[in-house]
């Protein structure tokens, strides 16, 4: 993601997206995605003034937490029952 400054000046200029896509060498809904982000986080160009490339992406694509989800634990002991029945596979199961 090293062009998301790239992708931000066109857009000042009014280009659209496809514009910019091309100008930029990316997709076009890229482009379309990193400006709804830069609107999102009231960036808009010029940028502030010290503002890096690494900020930039952090403020754009900042990092959610992952939530882990904890499956239930099958209840092996009917899981076995179940197993020992006639004609029942793990497959059918």
């Amino acid at each position: 993601m090293p062009k998301t400054m790239e992708v931000l000046r066109p857009k000042a200029a009014g280009l659209i997206y496809r514009a910019i896509a091309r100008a930029c060498l990316i997709g076009k809904e890229t482009a379309r995605e990193y400006l709804l982000r830069a609107e999102e986080a009231a960036l808009g160009w010029p940028l502030p003034k010290g503002l890096t490339e690494e900020e930039l992406e952090r403020r754009l694509f900042p990092i959610e937490p992952v939530s882990v989800r904890k499956e239930a634990e099958p209840d092996w002991s009917r899981v076995h029952q179940e197993l020992r029945k006639k004609a029942v596979t793990r497959h059918l199961w």
